[in-house]
């Protein structure tokens, strides 16, 4: 299965990397600073996609797949960049999770330090651990859905 990495823009999107400086539609991407509102909202969706996961093990794999898209679509929201959350809405990530993870069980133990340990990396300002952590959060992801859709077909 192949996933989607990392989308900067959509199809007409005029994407620019100009004295290191990326600009989309001939607008630069700002750099974003967290606001501790939004560090603390974003603290409190962790957490919430968090409850529904215990150890190894969904809870509640549809709530899961619900907290956890709010938790991972606030980032989009607070770049106040449309394009970025066009994009990640038009992966439809969730609609995937949603038919393959509900008959799952398992969930990589990783996921859930991983969401709090993302919010202390913002919160900390620390970009390469931010990036750290994403880039290892996206294997676990991968691997958990991956051991979904395996269980899904074994059902079959």
């Amino acid at each position: 299965t192949d996933f989607i990495k990392r989308v900067i823009g959509l199809p007409g999107d005029r994407i620019q990397m100009i004295a290191n400086k990326l600009y989309i539609n001939d607008k630069p991407v700002q750099d974003v600073v967290v606001s501790e509102q939004e560090i603390n909202e974003f603290r409190a969706l962790a957490e919430s996609a968090n409850a529904y996961i215990d150890g190894n093990t969904f809870v509640d794999a549809e709530a899961f797949t619900k907290a956890n898209n709010a938790f991972h679509e606030y980032l989009f929201v607070c770049t106040s960049n449309d394009s970025l959350l066009h994009a990640y809405r038009s992966l439809e990530v969730t609609k995937y999770m949603n038919t393959v993870l509900p008959p799952a069980n398992w969930v990589s133990e990783h996921i859930v330090p991983e969401h709090l340990q993302l919010v202390d990396a913002l919160d900390a300002n620390d970009r390469d651990a931010a990036r750290y952590i994403v880039r290892h959060h996206t294997e676990h992801a991968k691997e958990t859905m991956h051991a979904a859709v395996i269980q899904m077909e074994d059902e079959e």
